[in-house]
C-alpha cells in the first residue's frame, strides 16, 4: 500500500493464533522496532498523559532509548485493550505521523471493543484478521514444496491427489494452531503434541473469568467452551446447551461473547433464493469452533484419524465439513 494510503493496523483474532510473533518477524524488514505492552503502566503512561502526537512520539523513542534517525520505523502497541487513550492516539498517528507504521493488537481486544465500549477511529486504521493456520500455510510449515506447487497448480492433476489428501489428512488431525504447528514440525510426532493441546486448553479455560461479568457468568462460559469442541459442525439449541440446564438467554450471551473472542462462530442458515442473501437469526446456527485441531483434541477424536483413510468415515463426515469451513474462514482477511 502505497504511503499517502496507508492507515495504523489493528491485528485481530483469538488468542494464540501468532499475531506478536508474526508481528516480530514482519518487523525484520524496519530498521527500528519499537514494542509496547499496554498490560505494563509504565508503557500506558506514556499515553496517559495526553500529549500531543508529536511530542508522544518523541517521549517513546526516549523511553525505548532509541534516536529519532532515518529509516523506516514500526512501532507494536500490544494489548492495546487496557489503554483507551492509545486506541485514540491512532487516528493522528495516520494525520501527523504517516512515517511511523503502526500495527496494533490485543489478546483480550475483541471483548474490549463490546465490554468497554471502545471504538477505533472511523476511516483512520485498517483491520486484519487472523486464524489458524491454513492448508496451504500448513504445507509451507512442513517444508512440502512439490505438494504446494501441486496444490498451486488448477486444475490439481490426478497423479498429486494421493500425496495431497495424505498432507489434508495430517493437517486436519493436527489443526493450525501455531504453537501446535511449531512442535510438529520439530517433532513430527503427533504424541508429542499432547502437552501443547493441554496447555492451549487451560488457557482458554482460564479466560473465562476474564470474559466473564460476574462469577455465575464465567461458569456458563467454561461449560460452553468445554462443550462447544462436542457439537462443532452441528447446529445447536441454545436452552440445555452441552446436556446443561443452563437457559437459552444465558448460554446465547456466553456463545456470543465467545463468538467474540474468536474461539467459535455461529453460523446462521440462510433461506433466501435472492440477492441479499441473509441469514435468519430465529433458525438454529450451526457451531464452528477455532481449529479444528484442537476440536479432534478435546472430543478425543485422533484416534480414530489412525483408523481410517477418509475423513468421511470419521465423526459421521462432521470433521470434513468443519476443517473446509476453517478453510472457508481463512480466505476472509477482513472479517
Amino acid at each position: 500500500m502505497a504511503a499517502k494510503d496507508r492507515k495504523p493496523l489493528v491485528l485481530r483474532g483469538a488468542r494464540q493464533v501468532g499475531k506478536t510473533v508474526a508481528v516480530k518477524m514482519f518487523a525484520d524488514q524496519f530498521d527500528k522496532f519499537i514494542e509496547l505492552n499496554l498490560d505494563l503502566p509504565a508503557d500506558a503512561n506514556l499515553f496517559q498523559r495526553k500529549l500531543n502526537i508529536r511530542d508522544l512520539y518523541q517521549a517513546i523513542l526516549l523511553k525505548q532509548q532509541i534516536a529519532p534517525t532515518e529509516g523506516k520505523t514500526l512501532l507494536f502497541l500490544d494489548e492495546i485493550q487496557n489503554c483507551p487513550e492509545a486506541v485514540d492516539s491512532l487516528r493522528y498517528f495516520y494525520e501527523e505521523l504517516p512515517h511511523v507504521f503502526v500495527i496494533a493488537a490485543g489478546s483480550l481486544l475483541e471483548i474490549a471493543l463490546h465490554e468497554k465500549h471502545i471504538g477505533f477511529p472511523v476511516g483512520r486504521v485498517e483491520h486484519l484478521f487472523m486464524y489458524p493456520l491454513s492448508f496451504r500455510e500448513f504445507l509451507v510449515a512442513i517444508d512440502a514444496a512439490p505438494a504446494l506447487a501441486a496444490y498451486d497448480t488448477i486444475p490439481v492433476q490426478a497423479y498429486a491427489c494421493p500425496t495431497l489428501f495424505e498432507h489434508f489428512h495430517r493437517y486436519t488431525l493436527i489443526g493450525g494452531m501455531p504453537e501446535v504447528m511449531a512442535k510438529y514440525v520439530e517433532t513430527h510426532d503427533v504424541a508429542a503434541l499432547k502437552p501443547v493441546y493441554d496447555s492451549l486448553a487451560t488457557s482458554y479455560l482460564d479466560d473465562a473469568a476474564k470474559y466473564a461479568r460476574t462469577t455465575s457468568m464465567a461458569a456458563i462460559l467454561r461449560h460452553c467452551i468445554e462443550s462447544a469442541p462436542l457439537v462443532a459442525g452441528q447446529r445447536i439449541k441454545f436452552a440445555g446447551f452441552g446436556s446443561s440446564n443452563y437457559g437459552s438467554r444465558e448460554v446465547g450471551e456466553a456463545l456470543r461473547t465467545l463468538q467474540r473472542a474468536m474461539l467459535i462462530h455461529l453460523l446462521y442458515p440462510c433461506t433466501a433464493v435472492e440477492i441479499p442473501i441473509i441469514p435468519d437469526l430465529k433458525k438454529s446456527p450451526r457451531l464452528q469452533f477455532l481449529d479444528t485441531g484442537l476440536l479432534n483434541y478435546f472430543a478425543g477424536l485422533q484416534g480414530e484419524f489412525f483408523k481410517h483413510d477418509d475423513l468421511q468415515a470419521i465423526y459421521k463426515g462432521m470433521l470434513a465439513e468443519h476443517i473446509v469451513g476453517q478453510e472457508f474462514v481463512c480466505l476472509e482477511p477482513n472479517s
